[in-house]
């Protein structure tokens, strides 16, 4: 498992990004309460060998277009503190008067580093079962660059189940939400000046951005409000180490994977094949090159989403690529573990704090799910700019003397059925 990431988000300040922001929008423009309660979910369970039912919160997470649904939560409704799984568990969505029961071959997931205790960093987990064909897109949105801000004095919201619901009104929604202020943000948790309820283990702290409901951090510890103060909640934050673990632990990861170009679609079978060229990094210098083959090859990537929208947001899914160290890597750079496209440059380095052209889309032809173009979103939307490389200047006299690099690397505009050599991408095993 990865690193945290190196720079503490209390000294990080988003106008050091040395590649112009994108300019995000605040508000919940594209937001509807009665679609967020859809998105969380009560959890019913029993644990330490007793019938005796507990609750929970749970919410969805949304990725769109994938097989299944992730419904993140606290660990310890998951588990009790020996690391047992809690029985009889079942979810009951807003509204809903039957639970499903999560049975295998459902099986939760603990975050590893979660021991039992309190510990607010590391106690979370996740459902993850299979979603049908006619399933809509459901859940809060994320982002991976919020876990590296400074969100102390940002409003923030919690949204849960209470564990009781008799003797209230009938027209009395079940999902509570309060708001207050982020009093503290560190590199793994969250603390925040917002009152809570037993039964709101779980539930998803989240604020505006890009105009959707962003989760910023899983709740799991808290008091409620007193007539003297206001109540208070901890969280595990939202941020590079929680999300390699969800997508790896359901299969949205893609784990040491070369960056190789392909043929683009347009070629026909008969025409000569595609160079073998792959994106490389070079322990000593800034700006990564193309490489042939994969002998003396040993840059690979983890791969994984970085930020997606709610379903009420027509936005894209944004992915980062994360640098894999090879063990003679220079200390000066185990910092640097984020690939940074520069656009405007038209080059590809690595940084070690995630900026806005750390993150572009993988888009996909129609025709072939398992090829795609790295694709970046300019301020004009209509601006689509995508990764162009070949071999051309790596000829094969120089690759007889053992020079298997090349420096063909630049961003083009993307036009529909515009042919570069090559624009088209897929993944590379490297095998020792």
């Amino acid at each position: 498992m990865a690193d945290d990431g190196a720079l503490n988000p209390l000294m990080w300040d988003r106008s050091w990004s040395q590649l112009p922001a994108k300019q995000e929008t605040g508000g919940l423009k594209g937001s509807k309460a009665q679609s967020r309660e859809n998105w969380v979910v009560k959890l019913r369970f029993s644990q330490a060998g007793t019938d005796e039912e507990k609750v929970g919160t749970g919410f969805y997470l949304n990725l769109p277009g994938a097989s299944y649904h992730i419904i993140l939560t606290a660990a310890h409704n998951l588990v009790d503190k020996k690391g047992n799984f809690s029985k009889n568990l079942s979810i009951q969505g807003y509204g809903d008067r039957e639970t499903r029961p999560i049975q295998p071959p459902i099986q939760p997931l603990v975050f590893p580093r979660y021991t039992g205790q309190t510990d607010p960093q590391s106690d979370y987990g996740l459902i993850k079962f299979p979603r049908h064909s006619d399933d809509s897109d459901n859940g809060f949105g994320f982002a991976l660059s919020l876990g590296y801000e400074n969100l102390r004095g940002e409003e923030l919201h919690v949204s849960g189940y209470a564990p009781h619901e008799t003797g209230r009104a009938a027209n009395q929604p079940s999902v509570y939400t309060n708001t207050g202020k982020c009093s503290r943000a560190s590199t793994n948790q969250l603390d925040y000046k917002i009152p809570t309820e037993k039964g709101w283990s779980g539930s998803p702290v989240y604020m505006a951005y890009n105009g959707h409901e962003t989760v910023v951090a899983i709740h799991n510890n808290g008091e409620p409000g007193t007539g003297t103060g206001t109540g208070t909640g901890k969280g595990a934050r939202v941020n590079a180490r929680m999300l390699e673990w969800i997508f790896d632990s359901t299969g949205a990861l893609h784990r040491n994977k070369a960056l190789r170009a392909v043929a683009s679609l347009a070629k026909k079978p008969a025409v000569e094949p595609a160079d073998p060229v792959c994106l490389h990094f070079l322990p000593h210098e800034k700006y990564a090159c193309t490489h042939w083959g994969t002998e003396g090859l040993n840059t690979t990537f983890n791969v994984f989403p970085a930020y997606a929208p709610t379903p009420l947001v027509s936005a894209s899914t944004l992915y980062v690529f994360q640098h894999v160290q090879p063990l003679d890597w220079p200390g000066e750079r185990r910092t640097e573990k984020w690939v940074l496209w520069d656009v405007i440059g038209g080059g590809v380095t690595l940084t070690d704090t995630p900026q806005r052209f750390c993150f572009p889309r993988l888009k996909e032809p129609r025709k072939a799910r398992r090829i795609f173009m790295v694709v970046f979103e300019m301020d004009n939307a209509d601006d689509l700019q995508c990764l162009v490389m070949n071999g051309d200047d790596i000829s094969e006299l120089d690759r007889r003397m053992g020079d298997f690099d090349g420096s063909r690397i630049e961003f083009r505009k993307y036009k529909k059925g515009k042919d570069y050599k090559y624009y088209t991408f897929d993944w590379e095993e490297l095998h020792e």
